[in-house]
């Protein structure tokens, strides 16, 4: 199976999410080494990031789990699993990952929040167990991305057209240039206008919240 890196997102731990867009079967990935997520030395030894090309070889079992998660979860290889490629640029077109109309559409309008922030929706979460998508992408103007500080956390505001939102960023890329640089490094590595190709995705339940899947921002690209 041939993926392109769409996503790398910081867990807990110390560990990494990494998904990615299966152009021949049309449908997003998230492949996990024997069922676990990746390791930091894993992800850092193969050189995968966004616009990567992997190859990976999918077991012969299925993962466990629950939607929505179980909708793109493939269990793989961890020995089998190459750079095929690198270089991608072209996030918009025929041969990119698609993009839905707006943040609801890309979870299949099953979007609930549990509080406000102005006029920003914030906390945002699809229920756990939904049969829905837990990866996906918007397509907005640039000037419709804002990023800032939450004490240390970096957040942002998007608008997607329809309705305004408050996000977690749970990109590595991101998070690394904040902790490293600060938060104007971030808005000057956003270009100033044209389209952007954001990346949303949605958190595993956790002990605090298990029954809810919260939306995050999985990435920036153009």
């Amino acid at each position: 199976m041939i993926l392109l890196i769409t996503e790398v997102t910081e867990m807990s731990g110390g560990h990494y999410c990494v998904a990615g867009w299966d152009a021949y079967n049309r449908r997003m990935v998230r492949p996990l080494p024997n069922g676990a997520n990746w390791t930091a030395e894993a992800v850092t030894e193969l050189g995968i990031a966004p616009g990567v090309t992997l190859e990976v070889s999918p077991a012969d079992r299925t993962p466990r789990g629950q939607y929505p998660h179980l909708t793109e979860d493939t269990l793989v290889d961890p020995d089998d699993v190459r750079i095929a490629g690198t270089g991608f640029a072209a996030w918009f077109g025929p041969n990119a990952p698609p993009v839905a109309k707006s943040l609801q559409d890309v979870f299949g309008g099953h979007v609930l929040n549990n509080s406000k922030w102005g006029t920003s929706l914030k906390g945002l979460y699809v229920p756990a167990g939904t049969n829905t998508r837990s990866l996906g992408a918007i397509a907005i103007k640039a000037s419709f991305l804002r990023f800032f500080l939450d004490a240390t956390k970096l957040r942002a505001f998007l608008y997607d057209g329809a309705n305004r939102y408050l996000l977690p960023v749970s990109d590595r890329h991101l998070n690394e240039v904040n902790r490293r640089d600060g938060l104007q490094a971030v808005k000057a590595g956003m270009p100033a206008s044209g389209r952007l190709h954001v990346r949303l995705g949605l958190a595993r339940g956790w002990q605090k919240h298990p029954d809810k899947c919260f939306v995050m921002l999985n990435g920036v690209r153009w």
